[in-house]
């Protein structure tokens, strides 16, 4: 099935994706058509079609474009994907264009669900998605994510 989104892709197969902002009700029929249960917005306006709540879970977790994720954010993001997963629910984040703020919270993603090194996890989102995780701070951003994992 063709994507009508710029960079739309699984990074599990029926359990997380991402691609840039779902800004029409063909963008949630792609979604809908795919399975996914649960849309988490990066950006820091939600401004998806009215209808997206109708048949989604949507979460809103505010990061400033170019900029790194917090760890409270990192930790948010993770606990959505858990209760999707206890749901069976698949997830679809996304920012404005689906790169720097998603690239790095599916790099995170695959750190936490697939016990991935940041390097490693980064190679495979940035292989997968070329653009993705746009800056040195982003990238860091992924190792902050480890250390706390591996320090709790």
């Amino acid at each position: 099935m063709m994507s009508l989104f710029y960079n739309f892709s699984w990074l599990v197969e029926g359990k997380i994706c991402g691609s840039d902002y779902p800004w029409s009700e063909v963008h949630l029929d792609f979604l809908r058509k795919q399975k996914v249960g649960v849309i988490v917005t990066l950006t820091e306006e939600e401004r998806l079609p009215a209808t997206a709540s109708n048949d989604f879970e949507c979460h809103l977790v505010p990061i400033i474009e170019f900029e790194p994720p917090s760890i409270e954010q990192m930790c948010h993001f993770i606990s959505i994907c858990d209760a999707a997963q206890e749901q069976k629910k698949a997830v679809y984040v996304h920012c404005r264009r689906g790169q720097g703020r998603t690239g790095t919270l599916l790099a995170c993603y695959l750190v936490k669900y697939q016990q991935q090194p940041p390097a490693k996890a980064i190679l495979m989102v940035r292989e997968m998605r070329p653009g993705s995780i746009e800056n040195l701070e982003q990238v860091m951003a992924v190792h902050k994510y480890w250390n706390f994992l591996n320090c709790v």
